[in-house]
């Protein structure tokens, strides 16, 4: 037999040399190519994953401050809670008045009140002679916020007569709300409810309970300013 009658027409396309694991050499530079060439994939997609992940991030990031921001916004935007204290010069039915407003707690929700009336109308002047007075004691009482802009309050005062020491004639009883306008003003709403100094029969400074009136003023009207800082 001649070398080619002994050369099998195979061996043009594949080589006889076989490694342990039965791969020919060129199946084995076959894997080892696409093995260099999947790498650059393998890189990109790890790229790929990290950046998606990033932008996820920063996405969740960014979601976050713009909805702190628009909390902040809407808690700018909300209503103006205001606070009880201070002086105030005002006006109503029954005449002029100062008013100071002392807080009772730090965030102004409470109050003690005094009130002084420094002139009175014709009607107060009649409604006070009609037992014998002749002046009105400063009130006295305590308030609280209700709302963010509204209050009620509670006053007690004497109608006095005259003398070493006065008499004390009548009860006033003053009860009703307030509603800022702004920090330095609000309006007032309330009922004003006389006794004679008889209805005080234990001597508390307070009309005793069931006792009768001698009238009622209902819708009382009037306005406040606060007094300015220089």
């Amino acid at each position: 037999m001649t070398d080619q009658q002994a050369k099998c027409p195979a061996d043009e396309y594949w080589p006889r040399s076989v490694d342990l694991a039965g791969e020919t050499d060129a199946s084995a530079a076959i894997k080892n190519s696409k093995r260099k060439n999947n790498q650059p994939k393998v890189s990109k997609m790890k790229r790929n994953i990290i950046g998606l992940l990033k932008s996820r991030f920063a996405r969740g990031c960014m979601l976050a401050a713009v909805l702190a921001a628009a909390g902040f916004s809407l808690a700018w935007m909300g209503p103006v809670h205001y606070r009880l204290g201070g002086g105030w010069i005002g006006a109503s039915g029954v005449g002029s008045w100062n008013a100071l407003q002392i807080p009772l707690d730090s965030a102004g929700q409470t109050e003690a009140l005094r009130v002084s009336l420094i002139a009175y109308t014709d009607q107060t002047a009649g409604l006070l002679a009609f037992s014998g007075a002749n002046s009105l004691s400063d009130m006295t009482g305590e308030g609280a916020m209700t709302g963010h802009d509204t209050a009620k309050w509670t006053l007690v005062g004497y109608g006095l007569a005259a003398g070493n020491p006065p008499v004390i004639r009548q009860i006033w009883v003053a009860a009703g709300t307030l509603k800022f306008t702004g920090p330095d003003s609000w309006n007032n709403n309330y009922t004003l409810t006389v006794y004679p100094a008889e209805a005080d029969a234990d001597g508390d400074g307070f009309p005793d309970h069931g006792a009768t009136p001698l009238v009622t003023i209902p819708g009382i009207t009037g306005t406040a300013k606060r007094v300015p800082l220089p």
